[in-house]
């Protein structure tokens, strides 16, 4: 079972939906009840392009666990696709409580940014870039927030720092 569900969740993320859903009939027709499937299931759903079936069944299993960190991810992926940008937050800020990660300071950062919250998304996201596995959009983020509030002084040091971080990289250079 153990391995049937990562297969799924592999197959989910790297966008291969009609696999997902041979394997997920497959599995359910074993006749077993393990409520991980309705979370693979809610990712199916927001994969084939229906957000708000896929949120409730996110909402179904958040209710029974409400620490998933990946459900309160991918609903916050969905909530996003509706609009819903301030549920967003709370989802991903309580992810952070849950399993803090580089990734999802980016994408609390990228909402906060979206909602005007500029300076938050520029403090989510200098802490983001302290650890090494933060995702290279959070420091291109960070430069354009830099650029459109003209945050000159504050600009130039995260090139600085960025080029004594990466100096082999052709991108900052």
């Amino acid at each position: 079972l153990e391995n049937r569900l990562l297969q799924l969740q592999m197959f989910l993320n790297c966008g291969l939906a009609k696999q997902t859903e041979v394997k997920l009939e497959l599995l359910k027709k074993t006749d077993f009840k393990d409520d991980r499937v309705l979370l693979v299931e809610a990712g199916l759903t927001h994969l084939n392009g229906k957000p708000a079936q896929a949120l409730e069944l996110l909402n179904q299993y958040i209710v029974k666990y409400p620490n998933n960190s990946n459900a309160l991810q991918l609903r916050a992926q969905v909530n996003r696709i509706l609009g819903d940008l301030n549920l967003v937050i709370a989802d991903l800020q309580k992810c952070m409580q849950l399993s803090p990660s580089p990734k999802t300071q980016y994408l609390l950062a990228q909402t906060q940014a979206q909602l005007g919250n500029k300076t938050i998304a520029i403090g989510i996201l200098k802490e983001a870039l302290k650890d090494g596995r933060a995702p290279v959009q959070a420091r291109n983020l960070l430069e354009s927030l830099y650029l459109e509030g003209n945050r000159n002084n504050d600009l130039h040091r995260f090139y600085d720092e960025t080029m004594k971080k990466y100096p082999d990289n052709a991108y900052w250079k």
